[in-house]
């Protein structure tokens, strides 16, 4: 099964929200990690992580500072001019992306 972590859930978020949860219910992804910086605004999102035992972060630096090298995937649906910084952090930190 996949590890796998997202930097936001709103928005085009969604999308990618859903798929991690599709994937998990059919057994192969398991999100381990999420960075949701509007989280009073995403209450079920962040519930339903919480009980997949994912852990929630504001900071996504934070979070790929901790799960460096177990981060099997990192989705990043986010503005675009936040891709290329957080791509290359995530990558650094062992991710594909």
């Amino acid at each position: 099964m996949y590890r796998v972590a997202l930097i936001g859930v709103s928005a085009f978020g969604e999308v990618h929200y859903q798929d991690v949860l599709t994937q998990q219910a059919a057994g192969r992804m398991t999100p381990v990690a999420a960075t949701i910086i509007n989280q009073a605004e995403e209450p079920a999102k962040c519930a339903r992580l919480r009980e997949l035992g994912c852990r929630l972060y504001t900071d996504y630096r934070q979070m790929l500072a901790e799960w460096a090298g177990q981060i099997d995937l990192c989705f990043i649906p986010t503005g675009i001019h936040l891709h290329a910084p957080m791509t290359i952090a995530a990558l650094r930190a062992g991710a594909n992306v």
